[in-house]
């Protein structure tokens, strides 16, 4: 005859009952709701050692056997651009968002943001995106989020379990192509209610890339509160690729960082870093590299700005009857009060 305990134990080994979660010392059952369950790199609920609080770092959804949880993301160690001045400004609002939490809590108001970074391929703004996600990581103690329109569902339902076990610290959700929203109406609906707090959103900010900014849906992009700052990541200045290329190989003769930076204007980051290795280090011809290289630039014109990379919210400039960009990339009047 099976014991109960046994009985018990063969129950729990099948899936019949779950197994309770190892209980700390003197941890009443109101503390069990702030406390993480860890594996490895895995966050959740039944199994492994308990931990009172998440680290700071990047995570995504994930399942494992023992159901949903949080996995920890490695950054890129890619070579980053430190030269350029719009890097400047997007971390500076960054850092401004949330230097402010304590206003927002003495007036009531949800603590919420959204920047857009959008432009050509290949311009940098992932590169800036891990950036913005280093800089919540080391230096506000923060996570980052990562969601997309496949997986936006159980992104929410993380969120809330995370805000639920800490309730104050900073929280940037990176989602890359947001245009990809637009294949799906339901995932759509669902990220507008989200940041429009049918969830409590509070103490988030939103950070999103596109290569299509005319691709993402209007009720996403047009209405305050939800991507009110937008910058458009172009390509890279003179300054930008000579500290670029400078920083990829250090040791570079001084008269060939001239001819690159020279032969690579009007060229994205990508291009610019493939043309370096490629001659290099690989020692393909320069010359036929070169020209490859400018044969599969991305149009710019396919990739238009319909508002300049300012600050000045999208609300009140209304649609083009006919798009014509200026010097600056940006819609001619209304769309861009700067550019008159």
């Amino acid at each position: 005859m099976v014991s109960k305990k046994a009985q018990k134990l063969v129950d729990i080994v099948f899936g019949k009952e779950e197994a309770a979660p190892p209980r700390k010392k003197n941890m009443n059952a109101s503390d069990e709701k702030r406390l993480w369950i860890r594996t490895d790199m895995h966050y959740h609920k039944l199994v492994g050692a308990i931990t009172d609080s998440i680290p700071p770092g990047f995570y995504e959804h994930d399942y494992t056997n023992d159901g949903e949880c949080l996995k920890r993301k490695e950054l890129s160690t890619a070579k980053i651009i430190d030269k350029d001045p719009t890097i400047d400004k997007v971390l500076s609002s960054v850092h401004d968002f949330f230097k402010v939490r304590e206003i927002f809590i003495k007036y009531g108001i949800p603590q919420k943001r959204g920047i857009l970074l959008h432009g050509p391929p290949g311009t940098g703004k992932s590169t800036i995106m891990r950036l913005i996600i280093q800089h919540v990581i080391d230096d506000l103690k923060g996570v980052a989020l990562e969601a997309s329109a496949l997986n936006f569902p159980e992104f929410i339902e993380i969120y809330d379990i995370f805000r639920d076990v800490h309730p104050d610290r900073p929280i940037v959700c990176v989602i890359e192509d947001i245009e990809k929203f637009a294949d799906s109406s339901h995932s759509e609906t669902e990220f507008v209610n989200f940041v429009d707090g049918v969830t409590s959103v509070d103490g988030v900010l939103f950070v999103a890339t596109t290569n299509f900014v005319n691709n993402v849906p209007d009720r996403i992009l047009n209405r305050p509160g939800r991507f009110d700052v937008r910058y458009k990541i172009g390509y890279p200045g003179e300054e930008v690729r000579r500290g670029f290329v400078e920083d990829l190989i250090h040791d570079l003769d001084d008269d060939f960082v001239d001819k690159i930076v020279e032969d690579t204007d009007g060229l994205p980051v990508s291009h610019v870093r493939e043309l370096v290795i490629a001659t290099h280090i690989l020692k393909r011809d320069y010359e036929e590299t070169l020209k490859a290289l400018r044969a599969n630039v991305p149009d710019d014109k396919l990739y238009p700005a319909d508002r300049c990379d300012n600050d000045a919210p999208r609300a009140g400039f209304a649609p083009a009857k006919k798009k014509e960009y200026d010097d600056h990339g940006c819609e001619v009047e209304p769309y861009c009060p700067d550019c008159s």
